[in-house]
């Protein structure tokens, strides 16, 4: 049934998105809609900021000229990136072990086949036991203190997913830190000395992180949406 859910929402994707759509979805070279999928399942630690972000992704996205899903049912995810329409999975703030091994062995192919991935905050809290999850991201969170203010650096200003952003860039945030650098990524933020958010490929695949957007009121923050939604669409 999921498969099929699956299915049918790529079918009319453009009817799952917001009424802020302007024209119609980006096509690829067979013509089919492009589509990106927020995934945002939690099996752990579950922020209250997912809703918020999936509600300003949605409209930003589709915007873009993409048709939008928004799911946390791995089925419909594995249904979706073996229906080939998929220009982008994005894991919002997932956490703990969201994907079975089929589920894995699918967004393994799509990323290796040159489908886009983008993970926002929590994503780097998740499938700490999938090798792949790790050459993916290039690496997993480790801890953070409490939610505090803090400044931001860009050590990447051509980006697009910063090249809008002030330098320095004051903001209130969860700082993670990780278990080491990210491995073959090009960092494009920093925290004090700590990169928040980079970039990379994985075989023919685009790879983007942030582990900004902790809070809700993130996403109601236009410049943070904007860093975001410019770094969805470069692994497009």
């Amino acid at each position: 049934m999921a498969l099929a859910l699956a299915a049918s929402v790529l079918a009319g994707a453009c009817g799952t998105t917001s009424g802020d759509a302007a024209g119609a979805p980006a096509t690829g070279a067979s013509g089919e809609p492009r589509t990106i999928v927020l995934f945002s399942r939690t099996e752990g630690f579950r922020h209250s900021s997912i809703e918020p972000a999936v509600e300003a992704l949605r409209p930003r996205l589709t915007a873009e000229g993409f048709a939008v899903v928004a799911t946390e049912d791995p089925d419909a995810l594995q249904g979706a990136v073996d229906g080939g329409a998929v220009a982008a999975v994005v894991f919002v703030s997932t956490t703990g072990d969201v994907l079975d091994p089929p589920h894995e062995a699918a967004m393994e192919r799509f990323v290796r086949a040159g489908g886009g991935f983008a993970g926002v905050h929590a994503a780097a809290d998740t499938e700490y036991d999938w090798p792949f999850y790790g050459e993916l991201l290039g690496t997993w969170f480790a801890d953070h203190p409490p939610v505090a203010p803090g400044t931001v650096e860009r050590t990447d200003v051509a980006h697009r997913s910063t090249a809008g952003l002030p330098d320095p860039w004051a903001r209130v945030d969860e700082w993670y830190r990780f278990r080491s650098a990210p491995a073959g990524r090009s960092v494009l933020l920093t925290h004090d000395g700590e990169p928040v958010a980079w970039s990379g490929t994985v075989d023919d695949g685009a790879v983007w992180y942030t582990a900004l957007g902790h809070t809700d009121e993130s996403w109601a923050d236009p410049l943070f949406v904007d860093h975001v939604v410019a770094g969805i669409t470069s692994v497009t």
